[in-house]
């Protein structure tokens, strides 16, 4: 199989062989930065002056000098915008946690606007104790979803370079999944298909992206449904280690571990990617198999509402000390014509093994879930929804 090569992108680097993460995330840090400071300077001077109008900034676009790793004595902004107004500086960081003394060295040695730009967003504590210093907190997920925006309302229309350079700084930052969850593509599930005598580093590298986009993913979900629903506010989410042949995540209710309490998986192969419930430990679901064989007619009640949803056993075995597996032994599709004969069976094969993990999740075909792209994680929350029920009354 062909694999485009993400290094045709003009703003895409080569990584250098160091295995130390700091180094990593700092030439990551700095190349980031650069390409911003690139698209800015050789795209349509309206862009960089309708950028900071977003943020709170006036300046007109004439004039305007873009310089990378500014610095004197006593500090080193990563980028220079100035402009006949105002001077702008940027601070960026990837993986690197805020750094209070170095915010406040520019603040000392730099007069204007700092852009402090990270990854993530920081809490409101942080940017409170410095708002009256013209320090301006953003992401890098604001940042390129302006620049989608821009791109989508065709702002620059005749300017072909602004289009192009717009275009390509998009797909670096989707690259870094530094951009608003937008969908998931077929390249996400092939990343699952590599075989051994492929690039390693490739394989490996593609695999840590999809786990990158699947917390992207559950992040934007988790604010979603908080806007919507109580429910699930409070709850955390979990990403698990990765795997060759699958990625997942979860939503838990306690600090529990996972094994010890009923929770929400999201788990993505090559094939599909599954949303639900998941019980595997032996407390919880020894505590479920008895709540559904005392109440029969309530849980076929509940579980009719979950249409399309699979109800999957697995029975787990012990391969090693603490390490686990598990096979399916039993699954069935709940519609509108399940039964208490359903019911009776599921608890049949859920008394039949030592142990078994429980599953009550909707299976999306990865072909279903390219289709609906962006309108998926609408889909996703719909079911976190729905599903509540079933939870409250399993625990």
């Amino acid at each position: 199989m062909i694999k485009q090569s993400p290094y045709r992108n003009i703003f895409v680097y080569f990584r250098g062989a160091s295995v130390n993460q700091t180094q990593v995330d700092r030439q990551l840090e700095d190349n980031i930065t650069k390409s911003l400071i690139n698209l800015f300077e050789h795209s349509d001077k309206n862009l960089i002056k309708d950028f900071l109008k977003n943020i709170g900034i006036i300046i007109s676009p004439d004039n305007v000098i873009f310089d990378i790793q500014v610095a004197n004595s006593e500090s080193r902004p990563d980028a220079l915008i100035r402009a006949n107004e105002c001077d702008i500086y940027i601070e960026s960081k990837y993986g690197a946690p805020f750094d209070g003394d170095q915010l406040q060295n520019h603040i000392k040695n730099t007069s204007g606007y700092i852009l402090y730009i990270s990854k993530k967003k920081y809490k409101e504590e942080i940017k409170q104790k410095y708002c009256d210093n013209n320090v301006i907190f953003l992401n890098w997920f604001e940042i390129a979803d302006f620049i989608i925006k821009e791109r989508d309302r065709n702002t620059y229309p005749k300017n072909t370079i602004t289009n192009f350079l717009s275009k390509q700084f998009i797909d670096f930052m989707e690259e870094l999944n530094m951009i608003p969850f937008n969908g998931w593509s077929n390249r996400d599930f092939e990343s699952f298909l590599f075989t051994e005598n492929e690039n390693l580093r490739l394989a490996e590298d593609e695999r840590k992206r999809v786990k990158e986009k699947l917390e992207q993913f559950l992040t934007e979900s988790k604010e979603i449904i908080d806007q919507k629903y109580d429910f699930y506010k409070g709850c955390k989410l979990h990403i698990g280690n990765l795997d060759k042949e699958h990625v997942w995540g979860a939503i838990k209710f306690s600090d529990e571990s996972l094994i010890n309490q009923i929770h929400i998986s999201v788990i993505m192969n090559a094939y599909n990617l599954s949303i639900g419930i998941q019980i595997e430990g032996k407390n919880p679901s020894t505590k479920a198999i008895k709540i559904i064989k005392n109440n029969k007619e309530k849980f076929l009640e509940i579980l009719k509402k979950l249409i399309h949803f699979h109800y999957v056993i697995r029975e787990r075995y012990q391969i090693r000390v603490q390490n686990y597996n598990s096979r399916v032994v039993a699954q069935i599709v709940v519609d509108t014509k399940t039964t208490i004969d359903d019911v009776n069976y599921i608890i049949r094969k859920m008394e039949q093994y030592k142990l078994v993990e429980l599953r009550i999740v909707r299976i999306y075909d990865k072909h279903e879930v390219i289709n609906k792209g962006q309108k998926y994680i609408e889909e996703c929350v719909d079911s976190l929804v729905i599903v509540d029920e079933m939870i409250q009354f399993l625990r």
